[in-house]
């Protein structure tokens, strides 16, 4: 019951959000103004697999290799294993500490960003919950509560935008030029120089153009390198005092992102530590991902193979994933996956993969004209 109410919740709040605009909040004095800041500036929007380190190092992800996405204030996942549970059991959420500090970015920035700030703004924090089972965790003498913590951010990009809105913002540049040269024209009065921009209608020609740039696509396109690192831990018998780490482990990923055709491809590596007794096991896994996106729709198909194993399973291992995505709006997206998981035991049972994700984003970046 917990689970349909908490769902109910988030998804009312997320459409009531959506559709409720500033300027039906305010009084009729501040309606301009308000409308005003909504043209000057656009959400960042991407599909957004739950692939957070913590959800990963819990061993719960639909996708273990993450396609790129733009960060958000906040998300939400809640996570279901179709097989076992209906309805979500394991919960996630993933926040960026800059963007939430300060959502907004100048156009020129976001275009041209600063190697810097663009770090900065991309490191995401992640915590993510779930179960001990006692028929996975043969070693736990009791069930209890894992607790995943994760941070990720990116090393390296060499990126561009989209060729349209490039050619959006040179269209902006230009037409920002020509108000600059008019105010700077020392032969004009002040009057004079209003009158001519006035005249030319420049300043709606740059909200115009600003406008346009909402509905083109936004992507980043080009390479990018994305460090990713975390831990988890163990409360047995859901006592804080029997706190231990069970895992942790770091990756990094290195993305190929192609506009024309719309194609991300990625490669991965990471290197795992699992308890395993008073000792940890090491894990090293190496992996692929291609995925492909149409209008909305999102397809893909990812391969990983592990070289060694943790919990007494010491032989090469694969993992492979068909992924889907899909966004009902642009707070809310459904993820989907199927296929053949590591497996969890000695016996190599338990290795199937079947989730459906429901994602909940809270504020996405927003661009400044």
């Amino acid at each position: 019951m917990k689970e349909i109410i908490l769902i109910a919740v988030l998804v009312v709040s997320s459409i009531f959000s959506y559709s409720i605009s500033p300027a039906e909040e305010n009084t009729a004095s501040n309606e301009k103004n308000t409308d005003t800041a909504k043209e000057n500036t656009f959400s960042l929007e991407g599909l957004r697999t739950p692939s957070c380190p913590a959800v990963v190092l819990l061993g719960m992800e639909p996708s273990s290799i993450p396609t790129y996405a733009p960060p958000e204030k906040i998300t939400i996942n809640l996570l279901s294993d179709i097989q076992n549970h209906l309805f979500p059991s394991n919960y996630a959420v993933e926040f960026s500490p800059a963007i939430i500090i300060n959502e907004k970015t100048a156009i020129e920035k976001y275009i041209n960003p600063n190697k810097f700030n663009d770090l900065l703004r991309s490191i995401t924090i992640s915590l993510a919950t779930s179960s001990m089972d006692i028929s996975k965790d043969s070693s736990e003498k009791n069930n209890g509560t894992r607790l995943g913590l994760g941070l990720k951010g990116n090393l390296f990009i060499y990126s561009k935008k989209s060729g349209e809105m490039k050619k959006k913002f040179d269209e902006l540049k230009e037409n920002d030029k020509k108000i600059i040269d008019i105010m700077s024209d020392a032969s004009l009065t002040k009057d004079e120089k209003e009158q001519k921009i006035k005249d030319l209608d420049l300043e709606q020609k740059g909200t115009n153009i600003f406008n346009e740039m909402k509905n083109v696509d936004k992507k980043t396109y080009g390479l990018l390198l994305e460090f990713a690192g975390g831990e988890v831990l163990d409360f047995a018998e859901n006592d804080f005092d029997k706190a231990k780490i069970s895992k942790y482990g770091g990756w990094l990923t290195l993305s190929y992102l192609l506009e024309k055709p719309n194609i991300d491809m990625i490669a991965l590596v990471r290197g795992l530590k699992t308890k395993n007794g008073e000792s940890f096991d090491a894990d090293y896994d190496f992996g692929t991902r291609l995925a492909y996106k149409y209008s909305d729709l999102a397809v893909s198909f990812e391969y990983i193979h592990r070289f060694l194993r943790s919990s007494g399973i010491k032989e090469n291992l694969n993992r492979y994933c068909f992924n889907f995505e899909y966004p009902f709006t642009d707070k809310i997206y459904l993820t989907g996956a199927f296929g053949k998981d590591f497996p969890k035991n000695k016996e190599k049972e338990d290795n199937l993969i079947a989730t459906l994700t429901i994602g909940f984003g809270i504020g996405q970046e927003k661009i400044l004209k």
